[in-house]
């Protein structure tokens, strides 16, 4: 009940907001999505469903999962007599959550390979249930040659996973190292950013103008303090595929795409571009409308790991 009740509560917000613009939300959830499918498949930029899951399941790592899971199944149907199942109701949810995230995995029009990292974590979690009731049985009847297997196989599963991924151990140092976090990186870069601008403004005497970034990673301009182009904030999703939707969906979504980016920048100039963090035919069009008309009066700065930026003096 308390977790119902939860549900109910946290789901009147969103609720509204979806009754105060449901075409929004169409467009947002069905249409934008369909549409971008449609791009990606005819740029050849997309896995088939099957052979990305057949070549996923087959790699050391996740078939490891899969052998475990295999044997842990056959072992409680096996001992199912012996065996006190205490917590059905648990054993039943964290298998059934594994299963749930699988299948979500295949929901989207295209599917990455990150998708099928989602149900990972579920399906590690759920063999906790049978590892723990072969634990009691073990107690029960010492030795038990079924617990000591499957603990034998887990030990030896992460060996695989680890020996066919070494990256993971090359990676442990970097964990004492928070200068190395990608979020710690991309921060710095991102103050660095608004930073220069706020010193470019003031000798400029434009302080009072907006700082409004052009780009498709609007991640950089807003945790360096920085405003963007409302109709980009959803970086490249809607960009690449605003040009398919009519004017009345351009206006429903406020989104902008190549064919409506040049008199999006003639009323609202901008500041500065980010480029460098996506394709670069899809950034060609944002560099050719604002920098490539008057390249003297931008500025170029290129961080390291990160983006290409260019200051407008």
């Amino acid at each position: 009940m308390p977790f119902l009740i939860a549900t109910i509560a946290v789901s009147i917000w969103p609720i509204w907001t979806i009754a105060q613009a449901p075409r929004a939300f169409f467009l947002n959830l069905f249409w934008i999505p369909m549409l971008y499918s449609e791009w990606l498949h005819q740029i050849g930029m997309v896995y088939n469903k099957y052979d990305l899951i057949l070549s996923s399941i087959t790699k050391p790592g996740y078939f490891v999962l899969i052998i475990i899971a295999a044997y842990l199944c056959v072992v409680l149907v096996w001992q199912r007599r012996k065996l006190t199942i205490s917590n059905k109701k648990g054993l039943i949810l964290a298998v059934l959550l594994a299963l749930t995230f699988f299948i979500i995995a295949f929901i989207p029009p295209t599917m990455w390979k990150q998708y099928l990292a989602m149900p990972v974590p579920f399906i590690i979690i759920s063999f906790a249930f049978p590892l723990l009731y072969l634990r009691k049985l073990a107690d029960s009847t010492s030795p038990n040659k079924h617990f000591n297997t499957a603990s034998a196989l887990v030990a030896g599963c992460v060996l695989v996973a680890v020996a066919s991924f070494p990256v993971v151990l090359h990676r442990i140092p970097g964990l004492f190292n928070p200068q190395s976090w990608v979020p710690i990186r991309l921060h710095k870069i991102s103050e660095g950013i608004g930073e220069k601008l706020k010193t470019m403004s003031r000798a400029q005497s434009r302080d009072k103008n907006p700082k409004l970034i052009l780009t498709l990673a609007p991640l950089f301009a807003l945790e360096g303090g920085c405003d963007i182009y409302t109709e980009l904030s959803c970086g490249p999703f809607a960009y690449r595929v605003a040009d398919c939707l009519s004017p009345w969906n351009l206006d429903i979504t406020h989104t902008a795409g190549p064919k409506t980016l040049e008199k999006l920048l003639e009323d609202s100039p901008p500041t500065a571009v980010i480029l460098g963090m996506e394709p670069e035919f899809l950034e060609a069009h944002l560099f050719e409308a604002a920098v490539e008309p008057d390249r003297e009066r931008w500025e170029r700065k290129i961080y390291e790991n990160g983006p290409v930026v260019y200051f407008r003096r």
